[in-house]
């Protein structure tokens, strides 16, 4: 019987073990500033897979010029044969946590393929993510600032 009894208690801090592991997210500055970096890379790389997880089904984008894109119209533009983003770099990422919410403050340069040539150009962002179960989501982009034409 007191076999049986550790046997039950081994079995049961496994499991509370396994069930912390599988629920919980990291929820660190670092962890929040690499996924931020990695859905830009998604984009790059056109990773239609990643993108639909990464991006809450409620997703807004308000672009510098007042366009607003949902997730559908966003997703429909990046993966677009003729899009052609060359990369996607972030710098002076700051991030805010709150509860569920985090807000991360950066700043994002682009480099976009358009025709015969490449454009550069940076803008200034604040991106809003929700811990949606076990996972984060982009649940707003807002850009604030862009600058055109930079020199490549």
């Amino acid at each position: 019987m007191k076999n049986l009894s550790i046997r039950v208690s081994l079995i049961m801090v496994c499991i509370c073990s396994i069930a912390m592991h599988v629920f919980s997210q990291d929820t660190s500055a670092a962890y929040l500033d690499a996924f931020n970096r990695f859905i830009d890379h998604a984009v790059v790389k056109k990773d239609k897979a990643a993108l639909d997880t990464v991006y809450a089904d409620d997703f807004m984008f308000t672009h510098g010029t007042g366009l607003i894109d949902h997730k559908a119209s966003w997703l429909k533009g990046v993966l677009d044969e003729k899009t052609l983003y060359l990369s996607r770099e972030h710098d002076s990422t700051i991030v805010e946590r709150h509860g569920n919410i985090a807000m991360i403050y950066g700043k994002l340069t682009i480099v976009r393929k358009n025709g015969d040539g490449s454009t550069k150009y940076a803008i200034k962002y604040v991106r809003v993510f929700l811990a949606n179960g076990s996972r984060w989501q982009m649940i707003s982009h807002r850009s604030v600032q862009q600058w055109d034409n930079l020199p490549l």
